[in-house]
């Protein structure tokens, strides 16, 4: 695996000398680097790409004085309407991401304070949208689902680079979350008598269904941060593979919090018919099926069965292409002209189509009824006659009475 990795990144570093940016003439720095994002998922695979490559042609001290210096140079030598520019500076913006997510490269970013203004501040532009100049931000590439857009991956990078301010008081107690400080008290004493070891970690484990309670038992932890660590996905998976890092987060925490509800078992799709489906369970079923987040919103279906109907409306490939036609122009107007590719689309109309298949084959087994064979001596010789059902065909009793 490791020779794998040291050449994944072999061909980004020669891919990065190259004038053209390609490696050999063929492969452009763009590929090695969108495979990077996925690889960044995982903590491990980051370490070791971060610290322990074997790559003879590296010529910076570390991997991230690399990844930086590449950053700088081909934001301010490519020029912005290049059709690969968007798509290499959005796949290191989703790896400065992961990278800004661990403590050790964080501080290794402000340990050069120039270079790291001069990157806050590149990020900057990207975040507000202020290099519209440099960057053309409608995509002209399919970019895989695992990767976020510049600008979300851009303010992510800022979230965790810049300490922000606390601007408002946290809302006051709610009945409860206060019984929850209990959870974390057993943990208070042994990080304050050992503070050379590592602060114990608490995991939330909640659905997204129960999204504001979560957001209080949050607050209200969060209030002795300096004791424990917190983890949560919205803070800790805003990039990559999403259940590798909860796996990652699990194996390492000290205490698991899970906030069980209703609208936890509401996701079981394969006991809970379409028909009880509520708006929940459709977003749901948009976030299982890695559809785009944007399609969700210009749809807004209210419920399952009005989803399934849809999925009848879309089998005719005539009425297929007027609505591809029609929320792509809807698609571009409500997301400031990008245009909706056809890739992501497709993703969303097969998953309908498979919805619709498997709702008709559980309906067709649930009403098949299975006629009983009737045997008799004159349609087989020397067999035993078949038992028929008595829940269909009552059984003949004889009328005749047996003579003395």
């Amino acid at each position: 695996m490791n020779i794998v990795l040291d050449d994944i990144f072999d061909t980004l570093v020669l891919s990065a000398r190259a004038q053209d940016y390609r490696y050999q003439h063929r492969f452009h720095v763009s590929e090695p680097l969108v495979v990077l994002v996925k690889l960044f998922s995982y903590d491990r695979t980051l370490d070791y790409i971060m610290q322990h490559a074997e790559v003879e042609q590296l010529e910076t001290a570390t991997t991230l004085e690399f990844l930086l210096d590449f950053f700088f140079k081909y934001y301010a030598t490519v020029k912005y309407n290049d059709p690969l520019k968007l798509t290499t500076m959005t796949a290191l913006c989703n790896i400065f991401w992961s990278v800004s997510l661990q403590p050790q490269y964080k501080q290794e970013l402000y340990e050069d304070k120039k270079k790291f203004e001069e990157f806050k501040k590149l990020i900057q532009q990207i975040a507000y949208g202020k290099d519209n100049k440099m960057i053309v931000t409608t995509p002209t590439h399919y970019v895989p689902t695992y990767i976020e857009n510049i600008r979300k991956a851009a303010n992510g990078i800022l979230c965790n680079i810049v300490e922000q301010q606390q601007s408002e008081t946290q809302k006051s107690e709610q009945y409860g979350v206060k019984k929850l400080r209990a959870v974390a008290f057993p943990l208070k004493s042994s990080s304050i008598d050992s503070p050379s070891i590592p602060k114990p970690s608490i995991m939330i484990s909640y659905s997204h269904g129960d999204n504001d309670v979560c957001t209080q038992l949050y607050n209200e932890l969060n209030k002795r941060n300096n004791e424990f660590d917190i983890w949560i996905d919205r803070q800790c998976c805003k990039t990559g593979y999403l259940w590798g890092k909860i796996a990652d987060g699990i194996q390492e925490a000290s205490v698991i919090l899970c906030l069980l509800s209703n609208k936890k078992s509401a996701i079981n799709f394969d006991e809970k018919p379409i028909s009880q489906w509520n708006k929940d369970d459709v977003a749901q079923w948009f976030q299982q099926n890695k559809i785009m987040p944007e399609l969700y919103k210009l749809y807004q279906f209210e419920d399952g069965p009005e989803l399934l109907t849809y999925a009848r409306t879309i089998l005719n490939e005539n009425v297929l292409k007027l609505e591809q036609q029609l929320y792509s122009q809807a698609y571009s107007q409500a997301n400031n002209g990008k245009i909706l590719l056809t890739p992501p689309f497709l993703r969303f109309t097969n998953a309908l189509r498979k919805l619709h298949y498997d709702a008709e084959l559980k309906m067709q087994k649930s009403t098949i009824v299975v006629e009983p064979i009737i045997m008799n001596a004159s349609n087989t010789v020397g067999s035993k006659p078949t038992t028929r059902s008595s829940s269909r065909i009552p059984r003949r009793r004889s009328t005749t009475k047996p003579h003395d």
